[in-house]
């Protein structure tokens, strides 16, 4: 077990990374499913109330989304890997079992 400060430059590494893929996600996915959406409720004629609610629905799930798969991305990218002289792994206390991790 490491102390906090060694833990907070492997945690830091991975939030910065993780944050700013989840923005730039967020952003052009925002644009990319406003205009399609738009398009589609031109389209079909939806409401201006029913269009909005549909892209605030779907901005809010894409983010949720993205949130999860890039920090899924960076932890697997950094388990196994030094960080600023210090490795995260992932260690199993079942006897017998081997972990496929780098």
């Amino acid at each position: 077990m490491g102390n906090v400060e060694s833990l907070m430059r492997i945690t830091w590494s991975i939030y910065w990374k993780h944050i700013l893929s989840t923005i730039l996600v967020g952003v052009v996915w925002t644009i990319i499913s406003g205009l399609f959406i738009s398009l589609i409720g031109s389209l079909l004629r939806l409401s201006e109330e029913a269009s909005i609610l549909i892209r605030m629905a779907t901005q809010l799930v894409a983010v949720f989304a993205a949130s999860f798969f890039t920090l899924n991305y960076f932890l697997a990218e950094s388990i196994g890997k030094n960080i600023r002289g210090k490795r995260l792994e992932l260690v199993s206390d079942v006897p017998g079992e081997t972990s496929d991790a780098h």
